[in-house]
C-alpha cells in the first residue's frame, strides 16, 4: 500500500522546526460549524436527557462525601451505604478509591443529590471537550497533507461523539471524563518536554482519582525525567498530608481493613467476573472461577490467580522493556506516540477492575490508530486489525446477554478485552520496531522534532516518534 512520507526521528529537540501552515478562515469556520452540528445532539441526548432519574455510580461519590465531610464517618465497608440504599430504593455501590481521593468529592457534601449529579454531568461534558481539544491539537501529530489532516480530525470527532464508553460514563455518573483531561495534560507534557511541574501536577491529580496512572512514572524514569517524578511524588504527598488533616481518623483504618484486602486478581470479593470488567482479571476469572454472573468453561480456582498475575506481569514487563529500549535510542526525554499508546492500553489490561467505560482512557491511542489508517501507514492486514479493534471498543456490545453466560459462549463476553489486547499488541510491536532502529547521526540529519500544532487543522513538520 502507499505510504505517506514521514520525517526521520531526530535527537535534537532544542532546534527550531518549520512553522506549521495555517488554515484559512473558511476552513476554521467549517470546522467549528461541523463540531457544533455534531456536539449539539450529543449534549442533548447524553446530557440534558440524563439529568432526571438516577445513575449507577454517582450515588457512591455523593454519599461518600456526605458521610466523610458532613457526618465525619467512614464511607468504607459493606454496610456503610445501607442507609443510602434504603433512601434510593436500590443498592449503592461501595466506595473503593483510596482516602486522599475523597478530597476531590468534598463539593458534593455541599450539594443536594440532584444538583450534585447535574454538576458532575456538566463538568464531565466540559472535561470531555477539553480532552478532545488536547488530543487533537496538542497530543496527536496530524498529517501534513491538508485533505488527510481534515479527514483525520473529522473521523476522530465522529469517533469521540459515538464512543459508547464515553456515553456509558455519562449515563452511570462516573468520573472518567473529569480525569481524562488531567491525564491528557500530563501526556502532552511528556510529548513536548514541558517543565517538570507541568507534567507532575496533572499526573498527580489523575493518580489521586484513579490510582493506576501511577504506572506512567515508568516511562518518565526510563527517559530520565527525574524532576517530574519527584514533583509528582511531592504533590501526592501533599494531597495525602491534607487528607490526613481533614478526614476522620477512622477512614484510613477502615479502608485498610475493608477495601485493600479485596484487591488483586481472581478475587470474587469485588466481583471481577462481571461482564463489564474487560481486562485480564475479568477474562481469567470468567474462564476459571465459578461466579454469580456466568458459568466458568474451565473451573479451576487454584490456577486462576497465578495465571492472571503472570499474564499481567508479562504485559507490564514487555511494555516496560520496549519502552526502556526506545528511551535508550531517543535521548531527548520525549515520549513517543506508540510508547504512550502502549502504556495506556497496558494500564487498562492489567488493572484488577477495568469496566467498559474505562476505555475512555485509551482514546489517545484510538486517535493515533485513526491517523495511521488515514495516512496509509499500515499494511492491509494491520489496517484491518486496527480498524476492527477500534470498532469493537467503541460499539455498544450487549455484554450481559443471557445467551453468553453458558459454557464456552462465556468467552464472547470478553470481546472488548480481545480488541484492547489487539491494539496493545499492535502498538507494542510499533514500539519494539522503533526501539531496534539505530539512532540517526545528528550531524547527518536536518529534520527536527516539533510540538504538535496549536490547531487541529494545522499541519506539523514534526517526526512521528515511536
Amino acid at each position: 500500500m502507499p505510504h505517506e512520507t514521514l520525517a526521520a526521528p531526530s535527537l535534537a529537540p532544542d532546534r527550531q522546526s518549520p512553522k506549521p501552515r495555517k488554515p484559512g478562515c473558511s476552513a476554521r469556520a467549517l470546522f467549528c460549524a461541523l463540531f457544533v452540528f455534531l456536539y449539539a445532539p450529543f449534549a442533548y441526548n447524553f446530557g440534558w436527557k440524563f439529568l432526571p432519574g438516577g445513575s449507577a455510580d454517582y450515588p457512591s461519590y455523593h454519599y461518600a462525601a456526605m458521610l466523610t465531610f458532613a457526618e465525619h464517618k467512614s464511607p468504607y465497608g459493606s454496610a456503610a451505604f445501607d442507609f443510602a440504599s434504603q433512601e434510593l430504593g436500590r443498592k449503592v455501590h461501595p466506595y473503593l478509591y483510596p482516602p486522599p481521593s475523597l478530597l476531590a468529592f468534598w463539593p458534593f457534601s455541599k450539594l443536594a443529590f440532584s444538583p450534585g449529579k447535574a454538576a458532575l454531568l456538566v463538568v464531565s461534558h466540559l472535561g470531555y471537550l477539553t480532552a478532545i481539544w488536547l488530543i487533537l491539537s496538542r497530543l496527536t501529530l496530524l498529517p501534513n497533507e491538508r485533505e488527510k489532516r481534515v479527514l483525520t480530525v473529522v473521523l476522530s470527532l465522529l469517533y469521540f461523539l459515538l464512543f459508547d464508553p464515553a456515553i456509558v460514563t455519562l449515563a452511570v455518573g462516573q468520573i472518567n471524563l473529569l480525569v481524562l483531561p488531567f491525564l491528557c495534560l500530563a501526556l502532552v507534557g511528556m510529548r513536548q518536554n514541558f517543565a517538570p511541574w507541568r507534567i507532575a501536577l496533572p499526573l498527580s491529580v489523575a493518580i489521586l482519582l484513579k490510582t493506576y496512572p501511577v504506572l506512567l512514572l515508568l516511562p518518565l524514569f526510563f527517559h530520565r525525567r527525574f524532576k517530574a517524578i519527584l514533583l509528582t511524588c511531592l504533590f501526592l504527598a501533599a494531597f495525602t498530608a491534607l487528607a490526613a488533616l481533614v478526614l476522620p481518623s477512622e477512614v484510613w483504618g477502615s479502608w485498610l481493613r475493608e477495601v485493600l484486602p479485596q484487591g488483586g486478581y481472581a478475587n470474587n470479593a469485588i466481583s471481577p467476573a462481571g461482564p463489564w470488567n474487560q481486562n485480564i482479571n475479568g477474562f481469567i476469572t470468567r474462564l476459571f472461577l465459578p461466579n454469580e454472573f456466568s458459568e466458568a468453561p474451565l473451573p479451576s480456582p487454584a490456577i486462576a490467580r497465578p495465571v492472571a498475575t503472570l499474564l499481567a506481569l508479562a504485559v507490564l514487563g514487555s511494555t516496560a522493556f520496549y519502552s526502556f529500549r526506545a528511551s535508550r535510542r531517543n535521548k531527548s526525554g520525549v515520549l513517543g506516540e506508540s510508547e504512550i499508546a502502549s502504556y495506556l492500553l497496558m494500564i487498562f489490561l492489567i488493572a484488577p477492575l477495568s469496566w467498559e467505560h474505562h476505555l475512555v482512557y485509551v482514546l489517545p491511542a484510538a486517535v493515533l490508530g485513526i491517523r495511521m489508517l488515514v495516512t496509509h501507514e499500515l499494511s492491509r492486514r494491520r489496517a484491518i486489525l486496527v480498524l476492527s479493534a477500534l470498532f469493537l471498543i467503541a460499539w455498544p456490545v450487549p455484554l450481559a446477554e443471557p445467551a453468553l453466560k453458558h459454557a464456552w459462549w462465556t468467552l464472547l463476553i470478553s470481546i472488548k478485552f480481545y480488541a484492547a489486547v489487539a491494539l496493545w499488541l499492535f502498538f507494542v510491536n510499533q514500539l519494539r520496531t522503533a526501539s531496534l532502529l539505530r539512532p540517526p547521526d545528528p550531524a547527518a540529519t536536518h529534520e527536527v522534532p516539533a510540538a504538535p500544532p496549536a490547531s487541529p487543522l494545522r499541519a506539523t513538520g514534526a517526526p512521528h516518534t515511536n
